[in-house]
């Protein structure tokens, strides 16, 4: 039995749903199938697509980035940006062929076709200088209050976006300086924070006016704030203080792995900490350094040194 790139895409993402994955890595997985199932025929027969076929879909993929870097003129900048996501198109096709090859008793056309090699990522951390900028920009107001404990609730947890949205009022204990949030993949675990941010948490809730348990709120209407509302507050903060680097919710996640492990804490505690079941990605994707933060922690953590002090 066999189904059309269509049907098959259809079940696949329906799967994927049913798996409780995030809305995210649905609309992800949706993006870049669909895009193959244009390219090569939505009535085409899995079981008649090749390998040939994907190695003409990826090869074009290759050539419309290429083209987007000649007319830019930024090799440098946008080579490495197109690299990544031929990487992740990559990616997502060998996981859905390699379904439709077990769903379907067919060959698998991307066995043929090796995943490329990651290039070395270059750090992606709001600069801590920008950090105080932002806590210096916020209001005297409940607003303010709220937009400092958010700050700080990302800076010192490295949580993402989406659990700092989920926080609830009944699962935050301030005096211990945790609370219990949502993220991706519907997966619940515990953040911890410092004694400065639990004091900032606690004068937020204390001017906080809201009907629902939601902690992160619009504090005009007392609604639960949204995704966009989280990144509106972000770039507002951006613009009054002046800062030209990054200032998203992942950028303070990288922000809070770097100094964790600079500060001398351990790679296996810090992929706990961000919610990490593999090791691997936290090392892959969070230890980034560049060659003069390396050099520094060489010498900050020589063994030689430490040998002959």
């Amino acid at each position: 039995m066999t189904a059309t790139l269509s049907e098959a895409l259809a079940k696949f993402l329906k799967i994927k749903r049913a798996s409780m994955r995030s809305e995210a890595t649905i609309k992800w997985y949706t993006s870049v199938l669909s895009a193959m199932s244009d390219n090569i025929g939505h009535t085409v027969l899995v079981s008649t697509v090749t390998d040939d076929d994907l190695v003409d879909y990826i090869t074009e993929l290759r050539e419309r980035d290429q083209r987007y870097v000649d007319e830019k003129q930024k090799p440098a900048q946008a080579g490495g940006l197109r690299h990544e996501s031929i990487r992740t198109h990559i990616r997502a096709l060998k996981s859905f062929w390699k379904w439709c090859s077990k769903s379907y008793g067919i060959a698998n056309p991307m066995d043929a076709i090796p995943m490329p090699r990651r290039r070395d990522p270059q750090p992606k951390s709001i600069d801590p200088s920008d950090f105080c900028k932002l806590m210096d920009a916020t209001l005297d107001s409940p607003a303010g209050i709220r937009d400092r404990a958010i700050l700080a609730l990302l800076a010192d947890t490295g949580v993402r976006a989406g659990g700092i949205l989920s926080l609830q009022v009944e699962t935050i204990d301030a005096v211990r300086g945790r609370g219990r949030v949502l993220e991706k993949g519907y997966k619940e675990r515990w953040v911890y924070w410092s004694h400065h941010t639990s004091l900032l948490v606690q004068k937020w809730m204390q001017v906080r006016e809201s009907h629902t348990d939601s902690f992160v709120v619009n504090v005009s209407t007392g609604e639960p704030l949204t995704y966009s509302g989280l990144a509106q507050m972000l770039k507002r903060l951006k613009k009054r203080a002046k800062v030209r680097g990054r200032v998203n919710a992942h950028a303070f996640r990288h922000n809070f792995a770097r100094m964790y492990l600079i500060g001398g804490g351990d790679l296996v505690t810090l992929a706990r900490l961000l919610g990490h079941s593999d090791v691997n990605v936290t090392a892959a994707y969070y230890a980034v350094f560049a060659d003069n933060e390396l050099a520094d922690l060489q010498k900050k953590y020589s063994p030689v040194d430490r040998m002959l002090d």
